[in-house]
């Protein structure tokens, strides 16, 4: 028979239509052998926990539910499957929780799980219990696209919006490079560390260098990004693959002594050589019919990486909030619904403004905006066709910072930023013109 804590995980389970993984039955299990253990542990503590808590244990918030709210907090219950703690989908996912957890109505609640790269992601989407939702590369569905199970992918998987778009890193080394022109064409038949075989970085890879390019690359999946940038200073591997935002702290943090020494350089990839294939080898074609799209990099990504004024092409792919494809009418639909109508009608307002805690990644991101290849979530459709015109962009507003108005706080902060520019002091002329690029960038005038 269940205790409370078993009856809770029965509940939630029931409402799911996914089969279980063996992975997924091995976690129910534990939670209901450790539902069982608090409750019979539970009774012999509360004296203790009285004498403990002393007298004010009234004004404490209500974590004992009755089997009627626990109903609504389980049936208003969403999962979403994000990314690594530290890494950029584990914070949109947490973004979200923090702009849609509803606790006092009960109606919406969120819960972000780690996840472990796009296919890892998908797999969870698919077969973990309480799971609706997931932070992926749009290419992952593509890339699947030629294989026996793509249809059955294609019928089960929906996308709610576009979020970031993520940019193709490649570093190397020079010696790598040679003589060459600095682009991925050097790759060929090279050593790439790829961060792992579930990783968004190694189906782009795949995808871009070894099925658009042709370049038959060798991937290295035993160590993660981090270890691989030691890998690459060492001669381990040719050249570090990343797909991820910029600036990426990866790259950013890298000094410009230690890319000196090691020769370090970002290559480019150019939509030229899409079209015109690398060395001879005839390209599978251009980006028109792929989930990419020409990005580049700037001094402003990466100072010590790309010089002042040029940029660096590269491809982009846009990440998406993936959904389970919950058929209307079932016990998911409509939580799921929920979830989507409650982020699209406060998400434009609520994370573009600044200082609100969000994740700047979410700045200039059109959740409106279509993915090529998907076919969108439909309480995604749904909410678009009845608030025709109303725009889904989130153009974060920069507020006016108080040095703007303050000719003292200007001038010391000014004196500041110029103290820590290389080089001699400059002329009075060219101060003058270093304090109006500076208010430029400061106030934006």
């Amino acid at each position: 028979m269940f205790t409370d804590g078993g009856k809770i995980i029965a509940e939630r389970l029931s409402m799911s239509m996914k089969p279980l993984s063996f992975v997924a039955l091995q976690r129910l299990a534990a939670a209901i052998l450790i539902g069982g253990v608090l409750s019979v542990s539970a009774g012999a503590s509360r004296a203790q926990d009285r004498t403990a808590a002393g007298a004010d244990t009234g004004a404490l918030p209500t974590v004992l539910r009755s089997d009627r709210e626990k109903t609504m907090i389980l049936r208003g219950q969403v999962g979403i499957v994000t990314g690594q703690p530290t890494g950029l989908y584990a914070r949109l996912g947490a973004d979200m929780v923090r702009l849609l957890n509803d606790r006092k109505g009960s109606t919406l609640r969120v819960a972000a799980v780690t996840g472990h790269g796009s296919i890892s992601n998908i797999d969870d989407l698919l077969h973990l219990g309480g799971i609706d939702f997931a932070i992926l590369q749009s290419d992952v569905l593509q890339a699947y696209r030629a294989t026996p199970t793509g249809d059955e992918l294609g019928r089960r998987l929906r996308y709610v919006s576009r979020l970031h778009t993520e940019y193709l890193h490649v570093l190397t080394r020079q010696d790598v490079i040679g003589d060459r022109p600095a682009d991925v064409c050097v790759l060929a038949g090279k050593r790439i560390n790829v961060g792992g075989r579930l990783s968004g970085t190694w189906l782009t890879v795949r995808s871009v260098l070894q099925g658009l390019l042709g370049l038959d690359p060798t991937f290295d999946e035993s160590a993660s990004t981090d270890e691989g940038i030691e890998q690459l200073k060492a001669g381990k591997v040719d050249a570090l693959a990343f797909v991820v935002g910029k600036p990426a702290p990866l790259f950013a943090k890298l000094s410009a002594k230690e890319i000196m020494e090691k020769r370090l350089e970002l290559l480019a990839i150019g939509p030229e050589l899409f079209t015109q294939g690398c060395d001879g080898r005839a390209p599978a074609g251009g980006l028109d019919r792929t989930p990419y799209e020409p990005g580049a990099f700037s001094a402003d990504d990466y100072a010590e990486l790309v010089p002042a004024g040029r940029s660096l092409p590269t491809i982009g792919v846009p990440s998406i909030l993936a959904a389970y494809a919950w058929a209307g009418g079932t016990p998911r639909f409509e939580p799921t619904a929920a979830f989507v109508r409650s982020f699209f009608e406060r998400a434009p307002e609520a994370m573009s403004k600044e200082g609100n805690g969000f994740a700047t990644n979410w700045c200039g991101v059109d959740l409106g905006r279509e993915v090529g290849g998907w076919e969108r979530m439909i309480a995604a459709q749904d909410w678009i066709r009845a608030n025709p015109g109303r725009s889904l962009r989130i153009d974060c507003r920069k507020v006016r910072p108080a040095l703007c108005d303050d000719k003292a706080m200007f001038n010391t902060a000014f004196e500041d930023w110029l103290g820590q520019q290389p080089g001699p002091r400059p002329s009075v002329r060219e101060i003058m013109r270093k304090s109006d690029e500076f208010r430029a960038q400061q106030c934006g005038s």
